[in-house]
């Protein structure tokens, strides 16, 4: 298996009009919204401040104005056409995660772009010649020196090197994808440090406040035991580092605003029964156990192809118009 990484240079600044347009007349599209959409982002003119003066007007062609709210939904739009060309001229690419599952070959988010493939030269130099055909039709320039790439352990070392040379991309151990570490390894606790680091910054946040326990208890039950949920749902989590999440959690209701520790007046376990048996339902912890892995993925997945108006419903018929 191979996980390419691509780091697109300058995607905002670079997209061009013309994509936007032929993709939002693919899509479907009213003629007048596509009008109006083109008005708002062609031809914007830039003027630098140099020593307290401006200089002249410098005519743009090509990109959207990041920071702009619009931006990212249009490179959305544009990034759409790599999808439809992986999956009209790439059909036999892709990886099972099962043997009866159906075939992975890409992710997309903005303009975070992670393939995955099997370590097939074959398959290597159709995806290189999908991606450089998809860079020509957009002005896109994939950054080679910020990509990376992650190649099965399986994988012999001189088809490692052929396959780093013909993409020109760096072989890497481990990179992050969206908050989320793909390593060849078992993940360690020390991989999740960024998280409980952030959680815990969160959490002395508040306790700087005077929040009541009832305060303190939707707090943790709306915001805190969510924040885990997103790791949760893509790794396997070590059990020292959920319990660790619910150290937090304890800390927080139970100790004094100066940090000092504070009496646990009642038990933990109690807190986590049922509204129906004298507990606060925390969900805290589908922390619990890694189980709930499982029951995530398969009701994301159920989703994403059952139904109707979900993204991967959309997607298809996008690819067959």
């Amino acid at each position: 298996m191979v996980a390419i990484k691509l780091d697109m240079e300058q995607s905002y600044d670079r997209m061009c009009w013309t994509t936007l347009y032929e993709m939002m007349k693919k899509i479907g599209f009213p003629v007048k919204y596509m009008k109006l959409v083109m008005e708002c982002i062609m031809e914007p003119r830039f003027s630098i401040l140099i020593n307290g003066r401006l200089s002249k007007w410098i005519m743009g062609r090509s990109g959207f104005c990041q920071g702009y709210p619009l931006s990212p939904f249009l490179l959305i739009i544009c990034s759409q056409l790599l999808s439809n060309v992986l999956l009209q001229e790439g059909k036999d690419l892709g990886i099972k995660v099962s043997s009866r599952g159906q075939k992975v070959s890409h992710f997309l988010y903005v303009d975070d772009v992670l393939l995955l493939y099997d370590a097939k030269l074959k398959s290597i130099k159709k995806i290189k010649s999908i991606v450089s055909n998809y860079c020509g039709w957009t002005r896109e320039r994939p950054n080679l020196q910020k990509s990376s790439m992650i190649i099965g352990r399986i994988v012999e070392s001189r088809r490692k090197k052929k396959i780093a040379r013909i993409m020109g991309i760096k072989v890497v151990e481990e990179f992050d994808y969206l908050g989320t570490k793909l390593s060849l390894r078992r993940l360690r606790k020390e991989d999740f440090q960024f998280s409980l680091d952030k959680s815990l910054k969160i959490l002395n946040t508040w306790g700087n406040r005077y929040i009541s326990l009832l305060g303190k208890l939707v707090l943790e039950k709306l915001v805190f035991c969510n924040l885990p949920l997103l790791l949760i749902s893509h790794s396997l989590i070590p059990l020292s580092v959920l319990k660790e999440f619910k150290k937090y959690c304890r800390n927080f209701i139970w100790n004094k605003q100066d940090g000092k520790h504070g009496m646990h007046y009642v038990a933990w376990e109690e807190l986590c029964k049922l509204r129906a048996l004298g507990g606060s339902s925390f969900d805290c912890l589908k922390l619990r156990t890694n189980e709930s892995n499982v029951c995530l993925e398969s009701s994301r997945e159920a989703k994403f192809f059952l139904k109707q108006e979900s993204v991967g419903q959309i997607q298809l018929r996008l690819v067959e118009k």
